[in-house]
């Protein structure tokens, strides 16, 4: 389905839960036993798909962030995983790029040191807690520098 026959569609029918979607579960998380565990016990994962008129709120929210990226201008630190396959590392680095703050960093996270695994699209769990520190120390140590 093309992106306009499908901004089209859900204008005129938002509630139905047909948006086409892959599960993209078993790409966020290092961890498989915490995949599984959260695919069966974390009643915050929607069960179906979104609804076309949620999957439309997405799309004008990302137009609206990529038409605005150089109005920002407050401190702002971005971490991302290098080898997320939800979300493009691509965009972060063009977000750190565009954006007009004079007080910009960026963090991109390869593998973790001690066990060689990759870092995904969530750097702050379903992982080894060894992965979760270095991201969390860098967030903790950005902030004290700005105190």
């Amino acid at each position: 389905m093309s992106e306009i026959t499908f901004r089209k569609l859900g204008a005129l029918m938002p509630k139905p839960p047909i948006t086409p979607t892959k599960d993209i579960l078993d790409r966020c998380f290092v961890d498989k036993d915490f995949t599984d565990y959260s695919r069966k016990n974390n009643k915050l994962l929607y069960p179906s798909k979104p609804r076309l008129g949620s999957a439309l709120a997405i799309l004008a929210a990302q137009d609206w962030i990529c038409d605005h990226m150089e109005e920002l201008k407050t401190p702002v630190l971005i971490l991302h995983g290098k080898y997320d396959q939800v979300t493009s590392s691509a965009s972060s680095e063009e977000l750190f790029r565009r954006c007009s703050s004079e007080d910009k960093s960026i963090r991109m996270y390869d593998a973790d040191e001690e066990t060689g695994n990759r870092y995904t699209h969530v750097i702050f769990g379903g992982q080894p807690a060894c992965m979760s520190k270095r991201p969390f120390d860098d967030v903790k140590e950005w902030i004290a520098e700005r105190k």
